[in-house]
């Protein structure tokens, strides 16, 4: 996602579906529908202007939850080595 390439997953379980906005930044399919995993595929291979814009959503959405939960992980050990600090 981060490379604005849309992603096609051939599943909607778990963590993917967190990540990956069905129908913004790539497509998710049923575990078990096989049909809808190929016409994803094809929609990602055939269609360049439905791919490129999920691409660049892609990488906007990428962009923003990752760079926020670096922030978020920086502040959270600076907060803990400054607690271990004033413990000693």
């Amino acid at each position: 996602m981060s490379c604005g390439t849309p992603v096609v997953a051939a599943t909607d379980v778990g963590g993917v579906k967190e990540v990956v906005d069905h129908g913004v930044s790539g497509w998710l399919s049923a575990m078990d529908d096989l049909g809808a995993f190929v016409t994803n595929v094809k929609h990602a291979l055939f269609d360049g202007d439905l791919a490129r814009r999920y691409g660049e959503a892609a990488r906007r959405i990428a962009v923003e939850r990752f760079r926020s939960q670096r922030r978020r992980r920086a502040l959270r050990g600076a907060l803990r080595e400054d607690l271990g600090r004033r413990s000693s």
